[in-house]
């Protein structure tokens, strides 16, 4: 499970978020071993935006990086994001219910 946090400039935010919004519903469409996808903006700085994924395992997120959907994507950010982090997670407990938003 990853957990990327990614700063970007006022004017990239929407294009990014419609970017990171069609790799997730193609990631999740298209590919059996993404379990998840979320994205979300912080409350506090429009200019932060939080991705999360959960793959079933290290061959599924090799799988992932080789779509053209994750390459068109990182074309899509290519020198508009300002900083990025990324926290390698284990997963202890998940849960969810089969929903899209919105």
């Amino acid at each position: 499970m990853r957990i990327f946090e990614f700063v970007l400039a006022p004017s990239d935010v929407q294009p990014i978020l419609e970017a990171g919004r069609k790799n997730i519903e193609a990631s999740v469409r298209d590919e059996p071993g993404v379990l998840s996808m979320y994205c979300a903006v912080d409350k506090d700085n429009p200019t932060k935006v939080y991705v999360v994924e959960v793959y079933r395992n290290q061959t599924a997120y090799q799988a992932h990086v080789e779509s053209a959907h994750f390459k068109a994507f990182l074309e899509a950010i290519k020198g508009k994001v300002r900083s990025r982090r990324v926290i390698e997670t284990t997963p202890a407990v998940l849960g969810a219910k089969a929903f899209h938003w919105p």
